[in-house]
């Protein structure tokens, strides 16, 4: 008979088993600096992990966070992966809100580098 894990260990025990050999293949697959075209020289991958939180208290879902910055930090594309349904806690019972069920999100943005002028200051392109 086995005993069922805890969330947590289960959630774990997920990463482990698919996430780094995914992660090991996808690093294969990485550019190197010296093939690195004249659009991708300066390219960043970053992944991530971490919870959600409301406020004061955790949430309880598990947050995996994947971006692709080019030109020097300029354009940024990312990709979030929020695993478990989000709950809050509600003080004095043992029932938490649904705050959120588990879902992906995206983000393409454009850092701009501010300029100081006479009459304040203004956005410019780098």
């Amino acid at each position: 008979m086995e005993l069922p894990l805890p969330h947590n260990a289960t959630v774990f025990a997920l990463i482990l088993r698919i996430g780094l050999p995914a992660l090991g293949v996808c690093l294969g697959w990485a550019p190197r600096l010296v093939q690195a075209q004249d659009f991708c020289q300066s390219c960043e991958v970053q992944v991530g992990l971490g919870g959600t939180y409301h406020y004061w208290g955790t949430t309880g879902s598990l947050v995996l966070p994947v971006s692709l910055t080019w030109s020097d930090n300029r354009y940024e594309l990312a990709a979030f992966r929020f695993t478990n349904q989000q709950l809050l806690p509600l003080p004095g019972t043992h029932r938490g809100r649904v705050m959120a069920d588990p879902y992906w999100g995206a983000s393409l943005s454009r850092r701009w580098r501010p300029c100081f002028g006479g009459a304040g200051i203004l956005a410019c392109r780098s």
